[in-house]
């Protein structure tokens, strides 16, 4: 027996924001109070997390090639054999957007060639 398999795998994620309405701060910053200054709505600070744009792998073309015997010697005996032979094309990111870790030096290395190696 003999076959082909391809796939084309898409990935995606977005960054989802833990306080998507912001964080607002009190501390005894107007009244001296912080609990005051949070029932007069007067916050020492605030921020706000905007989420990022879509990131992932948008195309990721796999192919597969294969080949499959069985042979029986004799009527309590099978053999099995296979090759198969697998192969990952060129991958695309969302926006060329890619990092990778470092092992060597530790960190999160943001750009990253088309082997997804450290720049």
């Amino acid at each position: 027996m003999t076959g082909f398999e391809y796939g084309d795998w898409h990935t995606y994620g977005r960054h989802g924001s833990q306080c998507p309405r912001g964080q607002f701060y009190f501390n005894n910053l107007y009244t001296n109070d912080g609990f005051a200054d949070y029932l007069l709505g007067l916050p020492s600070s605030s921020c706000r997390n905007y989420p990022l744009t879509t990131f992932g792998l948008d195309r990721a073309p796999y192919t597969a090639y294969y080949l499959q015997d069985t042979w029986r010697p004799k009527a309590n005996i099978s053999i099995w054999l296979g090759v198969r032979y697998e192969r990952w094309l060129a991958h695309h990111n969302v926006n060329a957007a890619a990092a990778t870790w470092d092992p060597k030096r530790e960190w999160m290395s943001p750009k990253c060639n088309r082997m997804a190696s450290p720049i």
